[in-house]
């Protein structure tokens, strides 16, 4: 199934007017804005994929699994911000746990 989300911002412009009887006219003024579309993410560059091998090579997870991710997760994000960082993290990385229970790659 598809899934299109759009945005339609509107900003509203509201004036009175005296209607010469006593009473008031409303005037109201729709400016439609820019339309935004939802779209996926780019699909991650090599240069982007070395910055977190780089990372996870980095980090040593017998020590502290949770510690050495979150360093080499910091790190990721240092270079390519933290929405990218996170993104990549998600869908480009997988940690399983080895016959002793140490997590590696």
């Amino acid at each position: 199934m598809t899934r299109v989300e759009v945005l339609t911002p509107l900003r509203l412009e509201t004036r009175f007017q005296d209607d010469g009887a006593g009473g008031w006219i409303m005037r109201l003024r729709v400016y439609p804005d820019d339309i935004a579309l939802a779209r996926p993410p780019a699909a991650p560059l090599g240069e982007e994929l070395d910055i977190l091998e780089d990372a996870l090579a980095a980090s040593d997870p017998a020590a502290d699994p949770a510690r050495a991710a979150d360093a080499a997760f910091r790190s990721v994000a240092a270079s390519l911000g933290g929405r990218r960082a996170w993104w990549l993290w998600r869908t480009a990385t997988t940690v399983e746990a080895g016959p002793d229970g140490v997590p590696h790659r």
